[in-house]
């Protein structure tokens, strides 16, 4: 499988606000491949942000599920400097294991639509 590093979990406060049917604490993982397909395919988030991946995972402002073959779980940062959004895209392996698969930069119109959508769900940090 190659070299994996953990880079985070799916807290518990995801899984509850997606109905997630996985574990507390799930481990996500990613792979030199993962990081290529990143690092060659979206650029400017890699540079912007790669170094910020475990923040963003642990503390987003939204979450959602996208994609209907292979759903992957959307961990989604609002970047003030900027006023940029940045979306990790975490799917499971066919052996179940969660892989942060790509990174991007996302456009505020499309997370307000999501948001209209239904298909984003703000992050609330426990007070």
């Amino acid at each position: 499988m190659g070299n994996r590093v953990l880079i985070g979990h799916i807290d518990k406060k995801v899984i509850e606000l997606l109905g997630l049917d996985i574990k507390e604490n799930t481990p996500i993982y990613i792979s030199e491949g993962n990081i290529i397909h990143i690092r060659e395919n979206h650029p400017d988030a890699y540079m912007k942000y790669y170094d910020d991946v475990e923040n963003i995972i642990s503390n987003p402002d939204y979450v959602g599920i996208a994609g209907v073959d292979a759903p992957s779980i959307e961990y989604i940062k609002q970047y003030k400097v900027d006023n940029e959004y940045v979306n990790i895209a975490v799917r499971a392996s066919k052996a179940g294991t969660y892989f942060v698969r790509s990174m991007f930069i996302i456009e505020e119109g499309r997370i307000n639509d999501y948001l209209k959508k239904g298909k984003l769900i703000q992050y609330k940090s426990p007070s």
